[in-house]
């Protein structure tokens, strides 16, 4: 083990000049100069014996622990893949839930998520935007955007008499086969990154693959409304007689398999690609200027509600905009 002699060298160093003031200030007697030198050497000596100053090996490496060889390598990180299944199964079995009771059950629950992607966007705002006029700015623009999408999703689950409640798992499963496809496709093929400087590890192999995928799951979704699918989330009508309705609002729709469909769903597959991959974007670059690595901690091993909600948040949000008809009708 090699000693630093930096510290021994002022120490003496701060010996030698001191020493002499503090023996004429004491006694007024002035000492020979051998007597500096073995003063000072006592100083180092004393300075090595000290346990506060305790010996490093030259390259600054923690001395081994008694009984080893050699210095042990960190242990290995621990996965964390089996909480963020437990946390994924979790909010699989209480959205789900929401979504089959409906009404006001769905209603509480939108609210609350939506309340709480607020709350987290209040959070990364706070750490970014200076000046009170510009968080207010934020806050006011996060406030329609969140708000917006919330609006529209809650909307799309009662919608029992017009043909808007197919959006409802159109949007869900779109926004679920983008971020599966674009998974696997980037993890696969990998290649040029769409920006690295807000989002390293979103490729555009990932953003054809999630749009692939999307347009996969919107054609099963469109071709199975009729398939039980329809009627779990629209229940049918029926006469005060108990005799189904010939009539069953969006479910008496027959959309068979034609080149139109699969043209449509290839078409709104890449719609909600994009959007849902620019919705990730725009909160990456969010908690990049934040300096967060997630937007909150709420949900152990998958961060926070905004960065679980921020693709389908942005597709809700294009749907409203681009359906305030479905508003006006609800009011």
């Amino acid at each position: 083990a090699a000693i630093s002699l930096d510290g021994m060298l002022v120490t003496g160093a701060s010996s030698l000049a001191t020493e002499p003031r503090r023996a004429i200030m004491s006694s007024g007697a002035v000492h020979s100069p051998r007597w500096f030198l073995a003063t000072g050497l006592t100083r180092i000596a004393a300075t090595v014996r000290q346990p506060a100053c305790p010996l490093r090996h030259v390259f600054d490496v923690p001395p081994p622990r008694p009984g080893k060889d050699r210095v042990t390598e960190p242990a290995p990180r621990k996965s964390d893949l089996g909480v963020r299944v437990v946390s994924a199964v979790v909010m699989v079995a209480v959205a789900g839930t929401a979504l089959w009771l409906g009404g006001w059950a769905w209603r509480l629950f939108v609210l609350a998520v939506g309340l709480g992607v607020l709350w987290e966007w209040r959070g990364l705002v706070r750490r970014f935007a200076v000046g009170a006029s510009r968080r207010m700015l934020w806050m006011t623009g996060g406030t329609a955007y969140v708000g917006t999408a919330a609006l529209t999703i809650a909307l799309l689950r009662d919608d029992h008499q017009n043909d808007f409640s197919i959006l409802l798992l159109v949007a869900l499963l779109g926004v679920i086969g983008t971020d599966v496809g674009a998974y696997f496709a980037g993890r696969a093929i990998g290649g040029p990154k769409i920006a690295p400087s807000i989002s390293p590890s979103k490729t555009w192999a990932g953003l054809i693959g999630g749009a692939i995928a999307a347009a996969v799951m919107i054609l099963l979704v469109v071709w199975s409304w009729h398939s039980g699918i329809c009627e779990l989330v629209n229940p049918p009508f029926y006469d005060p007689m108990g005799n189904r309705a010939q009539f069953d609002g969006p479910c008496s729709l027959v959309l068979p398999p034609t080149p139109y469909l699969l043209i449509s769903s290839g078409l709104a597959g890449s719609i909600i690609a994009v959007l849902a991959q620019a919705g990730d974007f725009f909160e990456s670059w969010m908690k990049r200027q934040a300096g967060a690595k997630d937007s909150g901690a709420l949900l152990p091993g998958h961060g926070g509600l905004f960065d679980r909600t921020d693709g389908l948040i942005a597709v809700l949000f294009a749907i409203g905009l681009l359906s305030p008809s479905m508003v006006f009708w609800w009011l």
